[in-house]
């Protein structure tokens, strides 16, 4: 008999999430990464700025 799936007792919130995006994306561009509670923005030297959003379902 297999044993029940436990749930993981690990919770993790937007901000959690935010700042992994943002240590894993710097390896993949040259900008100035700005995390906040539940966003990261993403500022390039050409002008161009990016808003990466992160929420609970």
């Amino acid at each position: 008999m297999e044993k029940p799936i436990e749930k993981p007792s690990i919770v993790c919130n937007e901000q959690d999430i935010v700042f992994d995006i943002k240590y894993f994306i710097q390896d993949f561009y040259f900008a100035k990464f700005i995390a906040s509670e539940n966003h990261l923005q993403v500022n390039f030297d050409n002008g161009q700025k990016f808003i990466i959003s992160v929420r609970e379902l």
